[in-house]
């Protein structure tokens, strides 16, 4: 699992919502993830 964050050099929709400095964070699934790992990131979600 990746997990990252920036604009992505889409800086100018990210300005556009607001999001700047910050921008968003990213997470990317990848085939070698455990459905541990899954059901953690989805329980970390509905906590927020």
């Amino acid at each position: 699992m990746f997990v990252w964050h920036g604009n992505y050099y889409a800086s100018q929709i990210t300005e556009q919502l607001g999001l700047e400095p910050d921008g968003m964070v990213r997470i990317g699934l990848v085939h070698y993830n455990t459905m541990e790992e899954v059901n953690r990131l989805l329980h970390v979600f509905a906590q927020l």
